[in-house]
């Protein structure tokens, strides 16, 4: 059992590194003060975190499935956490498929992976909207996308960096 959960938390938090990753590089794509290599290289850190996140991942979910088929006699029952086990390690081969195969970009990738991250929680808590002046966060919000309504690439990158914001600041509460 120890190995089982050692063995699927790093990789599932390679996945949260992953995303951790992709807000470094969409924040620096939105406030345009990286560089090209820069970029890449941050790029090629989500692809290669995600990679190990996928090896462990897989490796605790079989090691889950001896355990339990060791505990309980079935190796794989279609509970709840096994098949969010088994989620988390399909999105995570179809990132790097999409990466390979040329679908995702750095971009895309970036995107990706906090998509996964996203995914990964088990739900969006209405907490997130709870921040300290919801008024405020609601006019600064509405002053950026003013700002940025021309250009649908930052805009995208922006909506997605908000969402993260709001699932990190829902975790949070949730913590509390």
């Amino acid at each position: 059992l120890s190995t089982h959960v050692t063995t699927v938390t790093m990789g599932y938090s390679a996945g949260l590194l992953a995303a951790l990753l992709a807000h470094v590089y969409i924040l620096a794509k939105l406030f345009g003060r990286a560089q090209p290599n820069f970029l890449r290289s941050v790029a090629r850190m989500i692809y290669g975190t995600i990679c190990f996140g996928l090896l462990f991942s897989v490796v605790g979910t079989i090691l889950g499935g001896i355990w339990a088929n060791y505990s309980w006699g079935r190796f794989w029952g279609w509970d709840p956490k096994e098949n969010g086990a088994l989620l988390i390690c399909l999105a995570q081969i179809a990132i790097l498929h999409g990466r390979m195969s040329g679908w995702l970009r750095e971009r895309g990738i970036a995107l990706a992976a906090i998509d996964l991250m996203r995914r990964s929680d088990e739900s969006s808590s209405p907490a997130a909207r709870n921040v300290t002046s919801i008024a405020e966060r609601d006019r600064v919000t509405a002053e950026i996308r003013e700002k940025i309504a021309g250009d649908p690439e930052t805009a995208g990158l922006f909506e997605a960096a908000l969402k993260s914001a709001q699932i990190f600041l829902a975790g949070r509460e949730r913590a509390k």
